[in-house]
């Protein structure tokens, strides 16, 4: 294993790591928020609207920072069976060519997302008034994280790029 493979492993296990916890965070932040609006409706008969806004808020953050996770444990959608079938040289091509569109679209994300924050320097919230560049600051940050595991997947899986060991013909087995 080279030593840029380790670096990027390592790399992406301490973002994974905060990401992790960004997202527990923000799931404990949300079902408290929205146990508290549902008691403060019901029982005191009390609208905490600012609880709905921030639940909201976190759901967000949570979605974003998600995605790379769910990349990492291979639950994100995918049809792998026809690709399953191609020799490993097809099979390696194909799964370049996702990626680079996977990271070329997490590059619009980027790009987008970086447009929305610097809008969001301008904007506050409705309820509570925090700034927006807070809630749009994820989807640069969620986008780059995705395309780092998206990359990490295809150099993890190159052997087998689609679970394909041993299937397919024999054009491009062991190159």
């Amino acid at each position: 294993m080279s030593a840029i493979t380790i670096a990027a492993r390592r790399t992406v296990d301490g973002i994974r790591s905060v990401a992790t916890t960004l997202i527990t965070v923000c799931f404990v932040f949300m079902l408290v928020a929205v146990g508290l609006q549902v008691l403060g409706r019901y029982i005191v008969h009390f609208n905490i609207a600012d609880f709905t806004e921030l639940a909201t808020f976190a759901q967000v953050w949570m979605g974003f920072l998600g995605a790379g996770l769910a990349m990492r444990r291979g639950t994100v959608f995918a049809i792998e069976s026809l690709p399953a079938m191609l020799p490993l040289l097809y099979a390696r091509v194909l799964k370049v060519a996702i990626t680079a569109l996977s990271v070329l679209f997490q590059g619009l994300m980027v790009y987008g997302g970086s447009i929305l924050v610097e809008a969001g320097f301008f904007q506050t919230s409705p309820t509570m008034m925090i700034p927006m560049w807070i809630i749009y600051g994820v989807i640069p940050v969620g986008s780059v994280y995705f395309a780092f595991e998206v990359i990490l997947h295809a150099i993890e899986h190159w052997d087998a790029p689609f679970g394909n060991e041993g299937m397919g013909g024999d054009l491009g087995e062991g190159t």
